[in-house]
Parts: structure tokens; sequence; C-alpha cells
């Protein structure tokens, strides 16, 4: 139960460092304390992160606008802030005239072109060409249903082995 309470908190500091405009400090006495609590913020969200648990969208929000930071000087300290790096490519990419919400990744763009050449086979199988020649029909074996085939003899391709009479038995 403490568990799921501490995580609560965590959960609730990342929400709240997302809902000001500022960044959230937390004051530590020491240096060890800081990079305790940035750790535990960080595991608190470890499965939301990966995907494995659902969580609502303002804190999956919060956990990709900010980062946690453990700062040792002047005083130490956590800081929850906006990811500045992203906002910088941000306005560097609009500059160049880059939609940010148009920009893909490149598992998106190569599961884009992977649909796309599905698409297209799937397309020729449904159209057939003019004057093509179809494929063979499948032997009445293969067509058939299955309950109906009787069973194969057993029997083997190696004439070194037969069943019953592996290594070490007798025949």
């Amino acid at each position: 139960m403490a568990k799921e309470i501490e995580t609560a908190k965590l959960q609730t500091t990342w929400r709240a460092a997302y809902r000001k405009p500022d960044p959230l400090v937390i004051p530590c006495p020491t240096i060890a304390t800081a990079r305790n609590i940035r750790f535990r913020l960080y595991g608190a969200v470890k499965d939301i992160r990966k995907g494995a648990v659902q969580a609502d969208p303002e804190l999956v929000a919060a956990i990709d606008a900010l980062q946690v930071s453990a700062i040792e000087t002047p005083t130490p300290r956590v800081v929850l802030q906006r990811k500045t790096a992203l906002d910088l490519l941000d306005v560097a990419l609009a500059a160049e005239g880059f939609d940010a919400g148009s920009i893909k990744s490149t598992e998106q763009i190569a599961m884009e072109e992977s649909l796309q050449r599905m698409a297209a086979v799937q397309a020729s199988l449904e159209t057939p060409s003019v004057g093509a020649v179809g494929l063979p029909e499948a032997p009445a074996r293969e067509r058939a249903n299955p309950a109906e085939i009787p069973d194969r003899p057993i029997g083997t391709a190696n004439p070194f082995f037969t069943r019953g009479n592996g290594p070490g038995q007798s025949s």
C-alpha cells in the first residue's frame, strides 16, 4: 500500500510541474537525496514511458514534456522543467518550414512504406492482368478436408534410422 501512495505522490509531482509555467524546484539537504528523488520520479513513470501501462493524458504529456535534473550547486535540489532542447528544435524546424505535427520518426516512415508495398501487392493479386496464366491448381490432397486425408504411413527417408531402432535400441 505504501508503494502505491509513493507512486501516486511522485506522479502528482509530474502533473504539478507540467501545470506550472516555471520549473518546479524541490530543495534537498544533500545531492544524494536529490539524486534519489530524481531516480524515484523516473521510476514512478517507467512503465508509462515504455507503454506497458495506460495513464491519463495529462501525465503522459507531462512525461513527454518535462525533464528532471538533480543539481548540486549552489544548493542541492531537484528541478522539473520543460525540455528546452525540444523547444529549441521546434523553433528551428518551424524557421525551416517544417510543421512539428507532421514530423515522423524513422519507424513511422518505414511502417508507412511497408503498408504501401503491401497494398500494392494485394491490389496486384486482386486485379489479374490480361493474358496472365493462373497458378496451377493445388493437388486434390491439399484441397481436401484435412479430416478426410488418411494418415501417411510411418516411414523414414533415412535408411540408417527407423522408428524404434534408434541408437541404443535393439531390433
